[in-house]
């Protein structure tokens, strides 16, 4: 196999340096009020590709367990035990339960949820960065989520996930704008670090895995703010773990193991390989 390009990969990447090309023109043409409407457009874009035919497929097992865990006819102690025998914190089981409340349950209703957080997560991703972003990022990442066909996927799911990936938007969004504020920005640091705590603290008890990228998060700006703003990031870090360990105690005596037989060890590449297969393709493709 020789390194020369196929002519049809050839032309494929002439197109995508023309297009770059172009979207870099129009980038430049763009003032604050067209970037405010290219926001707007990529929003609704990602809101057409969440709820276009949602309740096109059948649940699938662990969508089944979701409205079984929440359904309203039970009584809120038989809800708690099926909560506490899941292998995943309540806040996405508790919004579900208030959610087939007032809906009721069904496909539609129960995708219905995740479908508008992961709305809300473009949301985030384009009034949350503020200045703290350039412009040329600021409509790169809410596209880059509203393209990714992994979030889009998630998000017409009745899991977790699309309300963990909202969180984790807020998350590294407030961990930027803590790292960026200037020396005479306390106040914005204080406001960052505050956002990043309560984000934090949410998708700890969404996810066990939010719990790992809250405390990510948090390490790496007490390792890059400076000296004087790390007894912050200290205290919103402790506060965090006070708040979280004893709950992770608590559930760990009630969860039924026979739900986590299915996982197996997984080789690191392999992981590396899926994830990277994740941000191109369905998920099912791992």
């Amino acid at each position: 196999m020789t390194g020369r390009l196929q002519p049809g990969r050839t032309g494929f990447w002439r197109l995508t340096m023309i297009g770059l090309s172009r979207l870099g023109q129009i980038r430049l043409s763009l003032g604050a009020h067209g970037v405010a409407l290219a926001l707007c457009a990529i929003v609704l874009l990602a809101g057409a590709l969440r709820v276009y035919e949602l309740d096109y497929q059948s649940l699938w097992s662990d969508e089944v367990i979701s409205l079984k865990t929440t359904d309203p006819t039970r009584s809120f102690r038989e809800f708690w035990d099926r909560v506490l025998a899941d292998t995943h914190p309540p806040i996405y089981y508790l919004l579900l339960r208030l959610s087939s409340s007032v809906f009721g349950q069904s496909v539609l209703a129960a995708r219905a949820l995740s479908a508008v957080l992961g709305i809300l997560t473009l949301c985030a991703a384009a009034t949350l960065p503020g200045s703290s972003l350039s412009r040329t990022a600021r409509l790169a990442l809410p596209l880059l989520i509203a393209a990714s066909p992994g979030a889009a996927w998630y998000d017409r799911e009745a899991r977790s996930y699309a309300l963990l990936l909202l969180l984790s938007t807020v998350i590294t969004l407030a961990s930027i704008r803590f790292l960026r504020a200037k020396v005479q920005e306390d106040c914005q640091a204080r406001h960052a670090i505050l956002m990043l705590m309560v984000a934090a603290l949410l998708a700890s008890f969404t996810h066990y895995f939010g719990f790992l990228l809250a405390a990510a998060a948090v390490l790496t700006c007490f390792l890059l703010t400076e000296r004087r703003r790390m007894a912050m990031v200290a205290w919103a870090g402790c506060s965090l773990v006070v708040s979280f360990v004893p709950w992770l105690a608590y559930h760990f005596q009630f969860i039924d193991v026979g739900r986590v037989t299915w996982i197996r060890a997984f080789p690191i590449v392999a992981s590396l390989n899926c994830s990277g297969r994740l941000s191109v393709c369905y998920p099912f493709t791992c």
